[in-house]
């Protein structure tokens, strides 16, 4: 039996004084009976049961309420409304939209609802349409769109109380690392920094147990791993693409095929969306495909979103600015607005706007603070900045100040969301992947923004607007701009 499998414990014999008898259990069994008192594993039988109950419940209910919109019965009214529940929740489940594994991490929730949602929709206007089902095609377009709204909002509330649980070390899933050094201390500081996706990194086995890594408790060499799963209760192994060749990852798999634990491949890259990468059937072995550029449609999409939202912000936000505007001109003298030239996407110049608020010569007294700078390495910026206005003080600490470059949006010099719109000279001493920001649009807020602002070093900087600039969406966007309001309120960053 290999090492690991049996396990003794041994135990004062009640009727001999000073006698000790062994047992010996199998390791297996012993962690079936740890593993009954382990949170996280109680918590995924919650999830995995609890979820779709729930959710039936929901558009049960929602149906039933539309009961008044039709012609039905009152019995087969219920009975629509308990078979579109039993539908809904066996769609989502065949979409693994309750799998506990994706639980609060990614999008597969979400889509699963919505793909469940249109097809539940499309079955009824079919039997609305052959006179199967006796209502009209409004009344089942309400239903649908309550019950879908409902379930969005429900897992939404179901996300956030898991993320809480998860920040606060509880529902963890116990995580191994396969792989160098340098490919695992990524994934670690990923995690360190994500609690909310719920891995707990126990430890990890390097292809030489010799090896140097900071980054976890460090069990061995990759023989040793199948051993460390069955000891330390494993949940999910994650193995660094680089460190097996498929012949090793194929015998690994052989070895763990009796555990239940997740095994998860990371390809050597970082920062790349899911949505950019799809796994193609080919002859021989599967390949990933990575798009590289978003498609003609999304840059539409991108831009009609910037004219049209950009306008309507713009339009709710001018109370606001006239406002702003007479308390600069009444605390300082000088132009409410200040213009300066900022270069755009591909490197071209357009004259930028905001409200002042520094002092008519903060440009010249530039150079003279440049030395006590609390910003990064390129962009200057002074937590208390003696430039600064009283007036200008308040306007910074909500971003109001910002709010003229939505003008720029209108006028396609910027973008709603994407790098901030850099100096002359700025760009004058960026290297080769921060030049990259340029690629795009710059943006009234972005990744930066919503990270810390001013709080982070220029290297933080460069990787948050890289990461933008390769893998935006419309989607995307919109989450930044949810994002924006919490920053703008936190005010972190904001000097």
């Amino acid at each position: 039996m290999a090492l690991g499998d049996v396990q003794e414990f041994r135990v004062e014999n009640p009727a001999v004084s000073g006698r000790r008898t062994t047992f010996q259990f199998p390791v297996k069994l012993r962690r079936r009976a740890v593993e009954r008192g382990v949170p996280e594993r109680s918590w995924g039988r919650m999830h995995r049961y609890g979820a779709p109950v729930l959710d039936g419940l929901l558009v049960f209910a929602i149906t039933a309420l539309t009961v008044p919109l039709t012609p039905l019965p009152l019995e087969d009214a219920l009975a629509v409304a308990l078979l579109t529940g039993a539908a809904s929740v066996g769609c989502i489940g065949l979409l693994r939209g309750y799998d506990p594994r994706r639980a609060a991490c990614g999008t597969t929730e979400y889509t699963a609802i919505l793909k469940a949602a249109w097809v539940c929709l499309f079955a009824l206007m079919t039997l609305s349409y052959l006179d199967v089902l006796p209502a009209r095609g409004v009344h089942v377009l309400v239903a649908a769109g309550l019950a879908g709204g409902a379930l969005l909002l429900n897992r939404w509330l179901q996300r956030h109380l898991i993320r809480r649980a998860r920040r606060r070390g509880r529902w963890q899933r116990r995580t191994l690392l396969l792989g160098s050094p340098e490919q695992l201390q990524r994934i670690t500081e990923e995690f360190a920094a994500r609690p909310r996706d719920g891995f707990e990194v126990v430890g990890a086995c390097l292809p030489t147990a010799t090896e140097g890594f900071t980054g976890a408790r460090v069990f061995g060499d990759l023989t040793k791993a199948a051993e460390v799963i069955a000891e330390q209760n494993i949940r999910v192994v994650i193995v660094a693409a680089s460190c097996m060749d498929a012949a090793q990852l194929r015998r690994f798999c052989w070895r763990i095929a009796a555990q239940d634990v997740e095994l998860l491949i990371a390809p050597d890259v970082t920062d790349v969306a899911p949505v950019r990468m799809a796994l193609r059937s080919l002859p021989g072995a599967p390949m990933v495909a990575m798009t590289i550029r978003p498609s003609r449609s999304q840059r539409l999409a991108k831009g009609a979103l910037d004219r049209t939202l950009g306008t309507m912000l713009f339009l709710a936000a001018l109370p606001v600015l006239v406002t702003s505007m007479v308390f600069i001109r009444a605390g300082s003298t000088g132009p409410a607005l200040y213009r300066q030239t900022r270069l755009g996407r591909d490197g071209r110049e357009f004259t930028m706007l905001k409200l002042r608020t520094m002092y008519t010569d903060a440009d010249r007294r530039r150079s003279e603070l440049l030395d006590h700078s609390d910003g990064n390495d390129l962009m200057f910026k002074m937590r208390s900045d003696p430039r600064v206005t009283a007036a200008g003080k308040v306007l910074r600490r909500f971003s109001v100040d910002e709010l003229p470059q939505l003008w720029n949006v209108v006028r396609g010099d910027m973008s709603l969301v994407g790098p901030r719109p850099p100096l002359v000279e700025e760009v004058a001493q960026y290297g080769p992947d921060a030049l990259q920001r340029l690629r795009v649009k710059p943006g009234l807020t972005g990744l930066w923004q919503v990270s810390g602002r001013s709080d982070l070093d220029w290297a933080q900087t460069v990787r948050l607007d890289l990461k933008y600039v390769d893998n935006w969406s419309v989607l995307m966007d919109l989450t930044i701009l949810c994002r924006t309001f919490g920053a703008v309120l936190g005010g972190r960053g904001a000097y």
